[in-house]
């Protein structure tokens, strides 16, 4: 018989481009689910099978690498060096054109809906037993790093508004210590902390210098390599920013004489802020180490909060990141200086 209408369940797969999908959203019993990246276990496990069955040529550490730059897109790790390439300058060109929001207000409400944006830049963030999205997340470390140093050179109004509504409000709450990290490497860089004020504190809580010691101008690395090198290649004057969120005990890093300085920039809406918990000493040798610190150089503690903290010195004595018995102490200024 001649069957004119009938239901029939039906599965397509896309990409997650919204016009692709937009129209199977409106049928009725529509559901949408999301298929997450590969990890980069899986995609190193691939490349060994494509290694032994069909000859290929990437390795385990070009997987690393290019995962790092690109995130679980099979396309990209696997790809030849001069795909690559190609797909590196349009990565490029879309950080440069990338709404800055995507940086400042964070990815946990958005969705692709919001604009087109470049895969290249952020992905769904998927709840694998649902498989439903919990929002976007950046592709990879390095285009989050990239945004943050492009968000540097914008105006520092910008953040400055940015932090003061998440004070006033609560909006971007989540990506405020991010910003605040930049704010402090922004004043450092571009000579804006005239309104901070400076203290050097004992640990008591006693002050027992203000404003001695100013904040320094800085210079940010000219090779681009943010990570700080070994100690006999740091330059002085000059700020490091740790792309690597794993780096020990610092947000920020630079070195004046013979001296080095760790700062850590502690964001809060409200009330008391604690010093960090590092009593074991673990941070301070893993900084030592990993910048091959020589005997007779002393680290410093540098503390950089928001106006109107109060922060808490019961047991900054401690502390293992200071070598005195003094702390500095650095309040950004009222309303982030607008």
């Amino acid at each position: 018989p001649e069957v004119d209408n009938v239901m029939a369940p039906t599965l397509v797969t896309v990409s997650p481009d919204p016009g692709r999908y937009y129209e199977w959203q409106k049928q009725q019993g529509a559901e949408t689910l999301i298929m997450p990246c590969y990890t980069l276990d899986e995609l190193q496990a691939i490349a060994a099978y494509k290694r032994v069955r069909h000859g290929s040529t990437v390795t385990d550490e070009q997987v690393e690498a290019r995962f790092a730059e690109f995130g679980g897109i099979m396309r990209h790790i696997s790809g030849t060096e001069d795909n690559l390439s190609e797909t590196r300058e349009r990565q490029r060109s879309a950080v440069s054109d990338a709404d800055l929001r995507l940086y400042y207000e964070g990815l946990e409400s958005r969705t692709l809906d919001h604009g087109r944006v470049s895969h290249l830049l952020v992905q769904y963030d998927v709840d694998l037993d649902s498989f439903k999205h919990r929002g976007l997340r950046f592709t990879s470390d390095y285009v989050r790093a990239t945004l943050a140093r492009r968000a540097s050179n914008e105006d520092v109004a910008v953040i400055q508004t940015a932090l003061r509504r998440a004070e006033a409000t609560g909006y971007g709450t989540e990506r405020a210590p991010k910003l605040f990290e930049q704010y402090v490497a922004t004043a450092l860089t571009k000579g804006t902390q005239e309104q901070w004020r400076c203290f050097v504190l004992h640990p008591s809580g006693e002050e027992v210098q203000k404003n001695q010691w100013q904040m320094p101008v800085l210079q940010q690395p000219r090779t681009g390599a943010y990570d700080p090198p070994k100690y006999a290649e740091m330059r002085d004057g000059v700020l490091y920013q740790p792309e690597n969120v794993t780096f020990p005990g610092v947000d920020l890093l630079f070195k004046q004489g013979a001296d080095i300085y760790g700062v850590q920039c502690k964001w809060g809406k409200t009330g008391t802020h604690k010093l960090p918990d590092m009593a074991d000493g673990k941070a301070s040798a893993q900084l030592k180490a990993k910048l091959q610190l020589p005997d007779g150089c002393k680290l410093h503690f540098v503390w950089c909060v928001p106006h109107g903290r109060d922060p808490s010195f019961a047991s900054f004595g401690e502390h293992p990141l200071i070598h005195t018995d003094k702390v500095h102490i650095w309040y950004a200024p009222e309303d982030y200086g607008l």
